[in-house]
Order: structure tokens, then C-alpha cells, then sequence
């Protein structure tokens, strides 16, 4: 579709696009693996919580007003 030209009016300045987004996937109260990442929190009593989670980068191309298309994702890793 786009070697047809179906999308030149979307292009900006004759150039696609692109969103780049990251993106909370999945919480969690305990560590899963090494991989997930961590966060601490402090209570109002003052004790402390961790969340683990991860996290995806997205690359997205904006096709039209209505139609934004998913190209590429990266997950985010704990490499600590």
C-alpha cells in the first residue's frame, strides 16, 4: 500500500511518522525473574513496598488519522 501511494497525504513534509512509546505490561508484588525491572515505594506509616514490572518499547508509523501500525518492540530489561 504504500509502493501504491495510499498513505502520501499522511506523510509529513514527505516523511512518515514514527511514534516511539513505552509501554507498562505487567505488574507484579514479587521478583518473577532477573529480567523485570523494580520499583519502592514508601507507605504513609513509613514502611517501604517494591513492584516489579516490565516495561516494551514501541515503534509505531502513523499510516492515517485513524490507522497507526506497530513495526517493531523491544522489551525493557533490568540488566543491574
Amino acid at each position: 500500500m504504500i509502493r501504491m501511494k495510499s498513505f502520501d497525504e499522511s506523510s509529513f513534509q514527505k516523511k512518515w511518522m514514527v511514534i516511539v512509546d513505552a509501554t507498562w505490561l505487567q505488574t507484579y508484588a514479587d521478583k518473577q525473574d532477573e529480567y523485570c525491572m523494580c520499583r519502592e515505594y514508601t507507605n504513609e506509616d513509613g514502611s517501604k513496598r517494591k513492584l516489579w514490572y516490565r516495561m516494551a518499547l514501541e515503534a509505531k508509523i502513523v499510516l492515517a488519522d485513524d490507522l497507526v501500525v506497530s513495526f517493531d518492540t523491544e522489551f525493557i530489561e533490568n540488566n543491574a
